[in-house]
């Protein structure tokens, strides 16, 4: 990639070659577009009230049904879990939040409390 001045009168560069082109603001539109766009879909689950171990698997059964991509267990206790579950869009992160928030994995425990994230990415 070689930067360039314009040439049009404007004060900035211009990003030229590459895969990208075109002015460096471009650049993340295109960045963003080539990762799917929703590349945040991502939630923060936590469990608590866990009478029943609650694993990565567990969640995923849990999630599956709402395009989970990726379930990162991030610290687990005798009484909760946190964990970050990634989705394929931020619709899907939707569907997950309204039909899962506040309900029990099992009967009388294991209680989610999902939260909107962004993704690490």
């Amino acid at each position: 990639m070689v930067w360039g001045s314009t040439g049009d009168g404007r004060s900035g560069w211009q990003l030229s070659g590459g895969i990208f082109g075109g002015d460096a603001h471009h650049l993340f539109d295109k960045m963003s577009s080539q990762l799917g766009g929703d590349s945040g879909a991502v939630l923060r689950v936590t469990v608590s009230h866990t009478l029943y171990p609650v694993t990565s698997e567990v969640l995923h059964q849990v999630y599956d049904a709402y395009e989970a991509v990726e379930v990162q267990v991030l610290a687990t206790s005798a009484w909760h879990v946190e964990a970050l579950v990634s989705f394929k869009s931020g619709h899907d992160v939707e569907r997950a939040r309204s039909a899962t928030h506040g309900r029990n994995i099992y009967n009388g425990c294991c209680q989610l409390d999902i939260q909107y994230t962004q993704s690490l990415l």
